[in-house]
Parts: C-alpha cells; sequence; structure tokens
C-alpha cells in the first residue's frame, strides 16, 4: 500500500514488478491495489535457475508466481533473466538450444494465460543481446520481445550503438 501511495504521489504510472520469494504473500494484494490505483504493472519478473528450475518444470516459487498473477487476473508481461549456471559449461550453440527450450516452456505457460514474454539482460551469457536475439529466433512461434535494462549494460555502453539496430524491432 505505501508503494503504490508513493508512486501515485510521484505521478508515477507504470512499473514492473521485481520480487524475491518475501514478496509472494503480498503479491496479490499489491497487483490489486496497483489495479485499483490505476497504476499499471508492465512486467513481472522471473529469475530461471538451474539449481531450481529445469526445462518442462519451474521451481515453488516460480510456479506461485504464476498462480497469484493468474487468481489476480493480472495482464501483462513476464520478463525472464537467467542465473549464469543455466549455461555453465556449455557451447554458444548448445546454450542457445538450452535456453531456447526454456524459453519456449515459460512461452508456453505465459500464453496459456495471454501474456507476453520478455527476455531481460541480467549479466553474463544471457544478459548479451546477441545470445538473446539467437533465442528469440529460434522461437519463431512465440511471441518474444527483449526487455534492455541500462544497469545490466554498462559493459555494453561503448558499442551499444550497433547493438540498438539488432535488438529492434
Amino acid at each position: 500500500a505505501e508503494r503504490i501511495a508513493m508512486l501515485k504521489r510521484l505521478n508515477i504510472k507504470r512499473y514492473a514488478y521485481d520480487w524475491r520469494v518475501k514478496h509472494l504473500e503480498t503479491m496479490a494484494e499489491e497487483l490489486q491495489l496497483a489495479k485499483d490505483n490505476d497504476v499499471e504493472v508492465i512486467s513481472v519478473w522471473m529469475w530461471i535457475d538451474a539449481q531450481r528450475d529445469t526445462v518442462g518444470k519451474l521451481n515453488g516459487p516460480n510456479e506461485e508466481l504464476l498462480k497469484i498473477v493468474e487468481e489476480v487476473g493480472y495482464q501483462g508481461q513476464l520478463w525472464v533473466s537467467f542465473h549464469a549456471n543455466f549455461f555453465v559449461g556449455l557451447s554458444d550453440q548448445d546454450a542457445v538450444q538450452r535456453g531456447a527450450e526454456m524459453i519456449a516452456f515459460v512461452s508456453g505457460r505465459a500464453q496459456a494465460l495471454g501474456w507476453k514474454v520478455g527476455l531481460y539482460n541480467h549479466g553474463e551469457w544471457f544478459g548479451e543481446p546477441d545470445n538473446q536475439i539467437k533465442i528469440i529466433k529460434a522461437l519463431p512461434d512465440h511471441d518474444l520481445g527483449l526487455i534492455y535494462n541500462f544497469h545490466h549494460g554498462h559493459h555494453q555502453i561503448d558499442t551499444f550503438a550497433d547493438l540498438v539496430p539488432q535488438m529492434l524491432p
């Protein structure tokens, strides 16, 4: 309630919801408060970790996230990031294949709920736009986008002008 009141006071009408396990118990309330106060939650973030998530099976908190957003009727995007451990020891080609398999699984779940999936750069192999684009191109039947956060792209500042044409549309 305090966050939504603060956003309204600052005249911020849209935000992305980044969460941790401790937030799950209040997530439904916050999503509903945002909706009731005309504050749009444009996306909800999902973190994929090889120690807890596999192709075809999400960990408990990620499953709980999907359950909550479905129950409150959330309509928006799911921004997906990967822990570096998901791609450790894989060749570039194998990493693209493994990432595409996981994104296809998550995207299928999201599309069933009417959501679009965005691949969110959060460092390491998956945080490189070239790799995200390879995954997107490997899944032409999925409605995917690329979310670029400058905070996670500091090392790309000098090459950003070259990256933009590759990331568009």
